[in-house]
C-alpha cells in the first residue's frame, strides 16, 4: 500500500512537471489556478489525515494549506478578528487528538512518561508521538522497530544501548518538526526518504561488514527533517 501510494505520488509530480514545462515552452496553454502550489501541502496532509493514526500534524498541515490557498483569493487580514478564535479551535482539536493518542499508548501497556520515556521492549506496530513538545524515547533492552511521529515538536529515539532485532523497520514522520535517531555504531542503517520541503540526514556508520545487523528507516518529512546519527 505504501509503495503504491509513493509511486502514484511520483507519477503525479512527474505529470505536473511535464505540463508545467510544456506550458512554459508555449506548446500547450494551460492556466493553473492561483495558489496551485498549496496542493503540495493540502493533498499530502489530507491523505495522511485519512491513512495515518497520528492525525495531529496532518490536521495542522491541512489548515495551513487551506489558509495559504484562501490568501490568493481573499484579503485574509480583513478577517483578522476571526483568526484568534480559529487558532483556539485548532489548539482544542489538537489537545483532543493528543489525549486520544496518549490513552492508546497506555492501553498497550507501554511505560509512558512525558519528556522522557524508557520502554523495556518495543513492538513492531507500536506508535510513539511528540506534538507541540520535546519527547525522548530511550530503549535499553529489546527494540523491534515501530512508528515515531513529530508534529510541531521534536522527537528523539535513542537505541544506542538496545538489543536490536535484525532487519527491523522504523517508520518516522516529521511534520513541521524533527526526528532524531541515535543508533549503535555496530548496526547498519538503510534509510529511505519521502520529503516535501524537508529531508533526511544519515550520519550512521557506513564502514560495517555485510553481515552486520541492519535497521531499515523509512522517513516522511513535511516541512521537517529526520537526523540519523
Amino acid at each position: 500500500m505504501k509503495k503504491t501510494k509513493g509511486i502514484l505520488w511520483g507519477l503525479a509530480v512527474i505529470a505536473l512537471g511535464i505540463i508545467w514545462g510544456l506550458n512554459q515552452g508555449g506548446l500547450i496553454n494551460v492556466r493553473l489556478f492561483d495558489g496551485w502550489w498549496t496542493l503540495f501541502i493540502i493533498v499530502p496532509s489530507f491523505i495522511s489525515l485519512i491513512t495515518d493514526k497520528d492525525k495531529t500534524g496532518s490536521l495542522i498541515g491541512l489548515c495551513i494549506g487551506l489558509v495559504l490557498l484562501a490568501g490568493n483569493y481573499f484579503d485574509i487580514w480583513n478577517y483578522r478578528e476571526y483568526l484568534l478564535p480559529l487558532v483556539v479551535i485548532i489548539i482544542g482539536v489538537v489537545i483532543i487528538f493528543n489525549t486520544v493518542n496518549t490513552k492508546k499508548i497506555k492501553n498497550d501497556n507501554s511505560e509512558f512518561v512525558m519528556n522522557e520515556t524508557q520502554v523495556p521492549v518495543s513492538e513492531t506496530g507500536q506508535e510513539y508521538y511528540a506534538s507541540f513538545t520535546g519527547q525522548t524515547y530511550q530503549f535499553n533492552n529489546g527494540f523491534a522497530g515501530g512508528k515515531f511521529s513529530a508534529s510541531f515538536g521534536a522527537l528523539k529515539l535513542d537505541i544506542r544501548n538496545a538489543d536490536i532485532v535484525d532487519n527491523c523497520v522504523v517508520n518516522t514522520s516529521a511534520t513541521f518538526g524533527g526526528v532524531e535517531i541515535l543508533v549503535p555504531q555496530n548496526v547498519k542503517v538503510i534509510a529511505k526518504s519521502n520529503s516535501v520541503f524537508g529531508g533526511t540526514s544519515d550520519k550512521s556508520n557506513k564502514s560495517l561488514p555485510a553481515d552486520a545487523k541492519t535497521i531499515y528507516i523509512n522517513s516522511t518529512n513535511l516541512f521537517g527533517g529526520t537526523d540519523i546519527k
